[in-house]
C-alpha cells in the first residue's frame, strides 16, 4: 500500500521538528555541562565545612557547659 502524498509531508514535517527539538536537546546538554563544570568541588567546600563544623561545635559546647554548670550548681 502505496504512501499519500499528504501523509509522506506529515512525516517528512515530523522529522524536521524531531531534529529541531534535538538540536535544541542538545545546546540543553551543553548548557548542563557547563554549569556542572561551574559546581564547587569537595576541595573548594572544606574550609566553608570546617568554618560551620567549628561554629556548630562551639555553640553545642557553651550549651553542654551550660547545662552541666546549672546541674553543678544546683
Amino acid at each position: 500500500m502505496p504512501i499519500e502524498r499528504d501523509e509522506f509531508r506529515d512525516l517528512e514535517k515530523e522529522v524536521r521538528e524531531s531534529k529541531d527539538q534535538t538540536i535544541l536537546l542538545g545546546a540543553k546538554v551543553v548548557h548542563l555541562e557547563n554549569a556542572v563544570k561551574e559546581l564547587v568541588s569537595k576541595a573548594e567546600f572544606f574550609p566553608v565545612k570546617l568554618i560551620a563544623y567549628g561554629l556548630a561545635a562551639g555553640a553545642l559546647s557553651a550549651v553542654v557547659t551550660a547545662v552541666v554548670s546549672n546541674v553543678i550548681a544546683k
